[in-house]
This record gives structure tokens, C-alpha cells and sequence, in this order.
């Protein structure tokens, strides 16, 4: 039986599964502590999520941080999540079939989404940097965060993703006035770190992104290409990890040209991608 992602191609890849992260085994590791506990207390109805905790991920692009947060959010959701297989439910469910990050952007004050699980309500407000136009609108977003109304029928997560791209001014006077003095849980990703103010960093838990060992990541370019039908030079395969800096996201892209062009992962098409590199 074929997985649920193998639709489409490499490019709209998502993962169901903690385990099919490869690398980043600290950030891994501290999102399934929280999910842990998460799915104790649901079975008491007790406020499970943590409450004023604030995290940073760091690292540069394309290499899992949004991913990983998205699949947090939706396992935190998932009516059937699976803590030993570390994977959301097969069927899915409504909950875990939503994508957090791209589906909660759609609107402009529309991101705020409750989510009931057992009794328990989690509320989510995404907050895209790349996409915020004025310190007004980030003021609005905000706003939300510190709704008494909203605050007291549940858990808030908000992720704020690119947070380098705010201004220092946004960070000093806004972000970390938002933090200390809510308590909703905050997820904070940054491509930048020297575009962070250092006030903001302090104030957080930091997870820096890991890259995979070589062997690990040729593995899994394989087991990618065998979800689409991708067969796969063996050099190739090599190439593509050295080319890509042992990244997913940017072999993805490779793998993608790779069906498009036949169906077979050459050295040629390693070499032809990104040239200019």
C-alpha cells in the first residue's frame, strides 16, 4: 500500500510521520516531548499544552523547520495520533488533513482557527512575516493573542514563521511585550539569526536545524523516489545530496525535475539543476 503523499510530485511532498524526518533529531525530539504530554492530559481533560513557553527554530531555509511545525500542529489535532508510530491517523481525519501553515494564511484576519479535540480547544493564529505589510497589521494579529475571550476557551499556539524578516522595532516593542505577557505557546522560526534582536532570542528555548548524516540522506532520496516512481542512478543519488547541502526541501526540487524528464534521476540532471551553484 502506497502512502497517502505519493500524489502529485516530490515538490507537494508532506510529511504524516515524526519518523520520516530526517536530521533535526533535537527539534524532533522536543516537539514529541510536548505532544507527549499533550496526549496524557487529554485523557483527564486537563489544559495540556504548555502555557507562556516560547521556542526558536533556527536554521536556513529548506530545511524542515515549517515542516516540522506543521505536522506538530496537526498531531496535536489528530483524533487518532499515533505516539509509538509517531504518525497522524491513516484515514486522515478532518483535523490532521488541514495544513496549518499554508491553509490558515488564506484570509486576512480569517488565520484564527479553534480546534476541538476531547473536550479540549487549542486555538491557532499563524503569522507569516514574509506576508505582514505594516506594523499595524502585525498590531491586529496581536490583538488576537491577548483576547481574554479567546485565552480562556483553550490553548493558543501561535507561529510566527520568517520572524527575522520584522523589523528590530516590531521585535523590541511588539514581539517580546506579546510574549511576557501571554500565555499563549509561541513557535518562532528564523532563516536569519543575525537579523534577530538579541532581546527576543534570550527569551526563548533555541533549536538550531540539524543536517543528516550522508548515508541517512541518500536513504531517504531513495525511499522518496520510490513513493513516485523515480528510479534512481546510483551516483546520482550521491551527487544530489552534495548538490542539495543535505537538504529536503532542495532535493525535492531535484526529484521533481527528475519525473518530469523521464522518470529517472540521472547525474546530468544533478549537474543541469541549479548550475549556477
Amino acid at each position: 500500500e502506497k502512502p497517502v503523499h505519493v500524489m502529485g510530485t516530490p515538490q507537494s511532498y508532506r510529511v504524516r510521520s515524526f519518523k520520516e524526518f530526517i536530521g533535526n533529531a533535537e527539534m524532533k525530539a522536543y516537539f514529541l516531548a510536548v505532544l507527549a504530554s499533550f496526549l496524557l492530559a487529554r485523557q483527564t481533560g486537563v489544559n495540556p499544552l504548555p502555557k507562556g513557553e516560547r521556542v526558536m527554530l533556527m536554521g536556513e531555509s529548506r530545511t524542515g523547520k515549517t515542516e516540522m511545525v506543521n505536522l506538530f500542529l496537526q498531531a496535536v489535532s489528530c483524533l487518532e495520533f499515533n505516539l509509538e508510530s509517531q504518525s497522524l491517523c491513516k484515514l486522515p481525519c478532518r483535523n490532521c488533513a488541514y495544513n496549518f501553515h499554508i491553509d490558515g494564511d488564506a484570509g486576512l484576519f480569517a488565520e484564527f482557527s479553534a480546534l476541538t479535540c476531547s473536550n479540549l480547544v487549542i486555538n491557532h493564529i499563524p503569522i507569516d512575516c514574509t506576508k505582514l505589510t505594516s506594523a499595524a497589521q502585525l498590531k491586529d494579529y496581536l490583538a488576537l493573542v491577548s483576547d481574554k475571550t479567546i485565552a480562556s476557551q483553550g490553548t493558543t499556539i501561535v507561529f510566527m514563521d520568517e520572524c527575522h524578516r520584522l523589523a528590530r522595532w516590531n521585535m523590541d516593542h511588539m514581539i517580546l511585550k506579546a510574549i511576557e505577557q501571554s500565555q499563549a505557546f509561541f513557535i518562532l522560526a528564523s532563516a536569519e539569526a543575525g537579523q534577530l534582536e538579541q532581546m527576543l532570542i534570550n527569551r526563548c528555548v533555541v533549536l538550531s536545524t540539524e543536517t543528516a548524516e550522508p548515508d541517512e540522506f541518500e536513504n531517504w532520496i531513495i525511499s522518496i523516489s520510490n513513493q513516485y516512481d523515480i528510479q534512481c542512478e546510483a551516483k546520482a543519488v550521491i551527487a544530489l545530496g552534495k548538490k542539495a547541502e543535505y537538504k529536503p526541501g532542495l532535493a525535492l526540487n531535484c526529484l521533481t525535475k527528475a519525473m518530469r524528464l523521464g522518470g529517472v534521476l540521472t547525474e546530468r540532471i544533478v549537474q543541469e539543476w541549479r548550475k549556477e551553484i
